[in-house]
Order: structure tokens, then C-alpha cells, then sequence
């Protein structure tokens, strides 16, 4: 196969004498032996299962190492498995090929073959072995006869007809030169149109595959029960919220495919469910959505926000996937999409953007300063982001300043790149609205999660096995019960903050401790807040100055959270540690009753932040990020 392949690639240089000794001995042969011209060694076959390609049943599929295979063969491949030295670990939506072991993604939906792409030069090959390519040429005979005729005399005519109907033989040809001529020019446009045609095959393959992605300007005809996109996560929970998501809708609803991320993929990689809640009546809904990290089942959810405007229409802060089921949440609302917003650099919140703005494309996108990302630092067209405004501080031109204001934190100090994010604040609800700044963990997980992750995080693995502080672990079997799933949901929640906790056997200690408060993220805190302590500061206290809040709504974790002023500078005490000072217009009273009240904190378990201050010492002595300010040193 590979060494007919190689010819096909060589070019038209030797082409032109193949094409015409096989036309010859075509003619020659009866029809019993017209199926034999071609050789066996240049028969096009899988390798495994030795069946013959061909374009309607047996089709090849190219795997990201290059190696075909038929899709009976691909189908029938085991999934990768990744082997570490206590546990082998599989890979759900990955294969290895059978020769070189190198990965390759294999996406099945709904029964047909997503990914890997079929093989669009082998299916060129065997369109050109089949015959099918034969008959156009005959055709292109019969449609250019008149010209023929034209360049000879009757005689030839005749014996041309004569030719025809005795294969195998030759008759003198008066004008054999002239005919030669035409002859081969006829090969020739024949070998072009094979090229042409090969290009066309290779350009409708490049732009079926980048039009799933948001790399190009939007298309009128989309289809509508697909949403493919590119896009860390969050949950909610509130005093006077209604829940709108059901698991009435169909898979086909919440499908949406995305397999990005980095340092690991981003899930769920197919289906997204969506709730829908009301956070202040007739004014504000928080949609949330599940989202994992990488292949693991730490999972936690993702939200974003709408307001409805005076003028009628709607504001919505970090967009979340445009699956179905989500777009027509949003249309229930019976309002026009006015403005999206991009509030932070985060991909993970950056991701959606692009999509989500072509469901509705009379809305304007506005983004936080300063974008960027890495390690490829891609501009906002990449991410299918086109004509989009800036966010400015404090900004009174924005078309919604009247009802939302906006402060933003811009630190390009930080290390590799700025951490940008930008607070808003609802005057008619007295809401603040924040990404990453702050999160309060519920007790209970959030409504959106999978159950089934749930009661993986609770069963004794290989992460437990090793934070367990030395203690023996049990295989013992999970069953389906609140107790475990809470158990699944602590587990998670202390790798989401901690990445290596102390004790994932019993994590019971530490989620109390980081549980139903307002906190700083632990690996925000770490770093990128104690990096820069001096401008944070700055930024929270103009927050707490001049907005009168009572709630505030974050993009992860539990929201809307009932806090104000006094749990939002407690939970950014140890900015006072870093700085050895404070601002005298500080409610050093009320500070200290919320710490005592238990309602924020800027503590945690030294022994759950050894992981984390041994990754910053890391990114810290490869220049990945700054070194933490200390003492009373600015």
C-alpha cells in the first residue's frame, strides 16, 4: 500500500508513460482480464484486517502518527493505557497504534466515526483504481469527438471506431502523429484534473476540520444540534435562587466538544449540562455548568452571569459553552443579548467567548486588558474573537455605566505574564461581581456535578493512596450514598485549592476549615496575590470604598454569597501581613468580628499548603513567576 502511495506522490513525471502503458494494456485485454491490470502489491488494503479500501464501506482513516486503518479496525482498538509503577491508568477517548504506540484521539457520536478524518488521499487512489476516474475520461472522449474527427480524415474516423470494437488491436494510422499528439495532451488535462481535484479533496478536509473550532469568522449555515468549540470551574448557591436546568433535556441538547486546555484538557470533552437560577428576581440568573480537569474526576463547576439592563436588554459576564441547552435557557429570559463580557485573561473563561457571541452576533464583546496567553501567546482572533472592545477602569463611556460599574486589577508584574481581572458592581441589587478574586466552598456540591464523579473521587485510588499520611487504605467498594458522594465532594474540593493535600483519606478537617467562608483561593493567594500584594490591596480597597455591596457572585464555587466590605477585606488579611501596614479607614472591628464569626478567612492548614509553596519555589527558581513579598519590605 505505503509503496503504491509513494508513487501516486511522486508527481506527473513519470505519470504521463504509467498513464498511457495502462490505458494500452486496458485496451489490449478482454473483460475477464480487465480487473487484472492492477498489480497486487499495488492493491490499497488496511494492514490489520487485509480488505481492500473503498469509498463507501471499507473507508481508511489516517491516525495522528499517519498510519491508515479501515474504521471496522479503529473501531475495534483498545483505548490507550498510560502505565505508572503502582496503577495503569487508561485513557478513555485515546488509542495507540498498532506499530509505533503513538496516540491517537478517536471521538464515536451517536455510532459515526468522528475523529481521526478519513483519509482523503487514499480515497482519491481508490476512486482512480476503481474505475471511476476511467469513465470520466471516456466521457471526456466522447464530449471532445467532434474536434478529433476534425484533426483527421475519415479513414482514421473509421478506423478509430474500428479500434473500439476489437480491443487488442492497432491498425495502421495514417496521421499516428497528429494522434499521439492529441493523445498525450488528453493525458495531460486528464493528469491535471486528477491534481486539481486532489487540492479541492485536501482544502474541503482543512476547512470541514478548523470550521468545528473558533479560528474563523462566524458562518451563516451552522449546524444546530452540534456546538464545537475550544474552552477552571465553579459553583453556586444562594438565599432566593430557583433552579430552571432539568435532566429533561437530551443529550443531543448539551453536547458540546472540546478536548483544550493546557496543562491538561479541560472536560467534560462532550456533554455539558446547564442550570439556570435566579439570583435576584426579574434582574439577575447565574447559568452554571460542569467542568473537569483533564482525564481525572476532580470536577467543580463554571458560572456565568446575566443581568437585564434597563434599556431591556441583557449583560452577561463570562461566558460559559454554547451548548443547546444553554442558548435556549438564555432566550427563555424573553430579552435581546445587548453586551458580553470577558472579564479576566483566564483560557478557561476565554474560551467560550468566541462561540458563545456567534449564537448571538448583534451583541458587543467587551474583554479585560492586557490579553494573553501561554505557552503560545495567541491573539483574540485565534480564540474566535473579532471586533471586541476594551475594558478600562473605572470607565464612564462604557454603554452600561449608568447601572455597572468596573475596576480593574492589571499586574503585568507577576511573572510570565499580567494577571488581569476585572470587578463589577450592580448599583440596583448591590452586587459585585469578581472571576477569581475570591470563592466561598459550600458544604454540599453543587447541583451540576455528576454523581458518577462524585463516587470516583470517593473511591480509595492512587491519589489517596498517596496522601494519606502514611496510613494503610482499603480497597473497599463505593455504593451510590450521600455519604460517599460528600466524601467524592470534599476529596475534590481540597485538590481543587491545594492540588496536594495532606490527607486525602480523611479530608474531613480540612473542608471544614476551608468550607462556608469567604476565601482566597489558595493557589491565587500563593501565586499571584502575595507577588504583588501592594496593588491587589489597592484594588480591593477602592472596592470596598466606594461600592456598598451585599452580595457578591464569583465565577467558582457557591454564589450568590451574602458578604459585604468587612468579609471581603477579611478574607485579603494577609495582604496586612505582606505590607505591615494598614489603611486607618479599615473597620479593624468589624474585621475582627467576622474573623471570629467564621464568615471569611486568610488562614490555611500549613500542612495542605506544602505542595503549593514547593510549586512556588519551583516557578519561582525557573523565573515562572516573582518572589513572594515578605516582611515589611514593599
Amino acid at each position: 500500500m505505503w509503496s503504491f502511495a509513494s508513487n501516486c506522490v511522486a508527481g506527473t513525471v513519470g505519470r504521463k508513460n504509467v498513464f498511457l502503458k495502462q490505458t494500452h494494456a486496458a485496451l489490449e485485454c478482454s473483460d475477464d482480464e480487465g480487473s487484472s491490470v492492477i498489480s497486487r502489491d499495488e492493491c490499497l488494503e488496511c494492514p490489520i484486517c487485509c480488505e481492500s479500501f473503498n469509498i463507501v464501506e471499507n473507508v481508511p482513516y489516517v491516525l495522528w502518527c499517519g498510519h491508515t486503518l479501515c474504521k471496522n479496525c479503529i473501531l475495534g482498538l483498545q483505548s490507550a493505557v498510560v502505565k505508572f509503577p503502582t496503577l495503569p491508568i487508561q485513557l478513555p477517548l485515546f488509542v495507540s497504534c498498532p506499530w509505533c504506540n503513538l496516540l491517537s484521539f478517536r471521538l464515536v457520536y451517536r455510532g459515526n466515526l468522528k475523529f481521526p478524518r478519513k483519509n482523503y488521499f487514499l480515497l482519491w487512489m481508490v476512486e482512480s483504481m476503481n474505475g471511476d476516474r476511467l469513465k470520466s475520461h471516456s466521457s471526456f472522449c466522447e464530449d471532445h469527438q467532434p474536434e478529433w474527427s476534425s484533426n483527421n480524415n475519415s479513414a482514421s474516423g473509421n478506423q478509430v471506431t474500428q479500434s473500439n470494437h476489437s480491443r487488442g488491436q492497432y491498425p495502421p494510422h495514417p496521421e499516428s502523429s497528429r494522434s499521439n499528439y492529441n493523445h498525450t495532451h488528453l493525458i495531460n488535462y486528464s493528469n491535471s484534473e486528477r491534481i486539481y481535484s486532489s487540492l479541492r479533496q485536501s482544502l474541503a478536509f482543512f476547512i470541514h476540520l478548523t470550521a468545528k473550532f473558533p479560528l474563523l469568522k462566524p458562518r451563516k449555515s451552522q449546524k444546530k444540534d452540534c456546538n464545537f468549540g475550544l474552552v477552571v470551574a465553579s459553583a453556586g448557591s444562594g438565599a432566593t435562587t430557583t433552579v430552571a436546568g432539568s435532566d429533561s433535556g437530551g443529550s443531543a441538547d448539551r453536547f458540546y466538544f472540546n478536548i483544550t486546555g493546557f496543562p491538561f484538557p479541560l472536560g467534560p470533552f462532550l456533554n455539558r449540562r446547564t442550570t439556570r437560577t435566579e439570583a435576584v428576581k426579574g434582574s439577575i440568573w447565574l447559568f452554571e455548568q460542569e467542568q473537569a480537569l483533564g482525564f481525572s474526576s476532580v470536577s467543580t463547576n463554571i458560572r456565568m452571569t446575566v443581568i437585564k439592563l434597563k434599556s431591556g436588554g441583557l449583560w452577561v459576564h463570562a461566558p460559559i459553552a454554547p451548548t443547546k441547552e444553554c442558548i435556549e435557557l438564555v432566550k427563555e429570559l424573553g430579552a435581546p443579548v445587548e453586551y458580553i463580557v470577558l472579564p479576566t485573561f483566564a483560557y478557561e473563561h476565554k474560551i467560550f467567548v468566541g462561540p458563545f457571541s456567534r449564537k448571538f452576533p448583534k451583541a458587543q464583546v467587551w474583554v479585560a486588558p492586557r490579553q494573553w496567553s501561554w505557552p503560545l501567546n495567541l491573539p483574540l482572533e485565534f480564540f474566535g474573537i473579532f471586533r471586541a472592545k476594551i475594558l478600562q477602569n473605572e470607565d464612564p463611556s462604557t454603554p452600561w455605566a449608568n447601572e455597572i460599574e468596573q475596576k480593574v486589577l492589571s499586574s503585568p508584574e507577576v511573572g510570565i505574564g499580567p494577571y488581569v481581572e476585572v470587578a463589577f458592581y450592580h448599583k440596583q441589587s448591590r452586587t459585585l461581581l469578581v472571576t477569581d478574586a475570591v470563592i466561598y466552598v459550600p458544604k454540599k456540591p453543587p447541583e451540576c456535578i455528576n454523581k458518577e464523579y462524585l463516587l470516583e473521587s470517593a473511591k480509595n485510588g492512587l491519589a489517596v493512596k498517596i496522601l494519606s499520611k502514611g496510613k494503610k487504605v482499603l480497597d473497599e467498594p463505593v455504593v451510590d450514598n450521600e455519604i460517599n458522594r460528600q466524601k467524592g465532594w470534599e476529596r475534590m474540593v481540597l485538590q481543587i485549592l491545594f492540588l496536594g493535600p495532606s490527607n486525602l483519606l480523611e479530608p474531613n478537617a480540612s473542608f471544614a476549615q476551608m468550607s462556608q467562608k469567604l476565601i482566597v483561593s489558595p493557589i491565587v493567594k500563593t501565586l499571584v496575590f502575595s507577588k504583588v500584594p501592594e496593588k491587589v490591596r489597592d484594588w480591593i480597597d477602592g472596592i470596598a470604598r466606594d461600592w456598598k455591596f451585599k452580595r457578591i457572585i464569583p465565577a467558582h464555587f457557591a454564589g450568590p454569597i451574602k458578604a459585604g466590605r468587612a468579609e471581603l477585606l477579611a478574607a485579603f488579611a494577609f495582604l496586612d501581613e505582606l505590607l505591615g501596614e494598614r489603611y486607618v479607614t479599615r473597620p479593624s472591628l468589624s474585621l475582627l468580628f467576622t474573623s471570629l464569626m467564621g464568615k471569611a478567612a486568610s488562614y490555611f492548614p500549613p500542612d495542605d499548603m506544602k505542595t503549593l509553596s514547593s510549586l512556588d519555589q519551583f516557578l519561582v527558581s525557573v523565573g515562572a513567576v516573582k518572589k513572594t513579598v515578605s516582611g515589611r519590605k514593599r
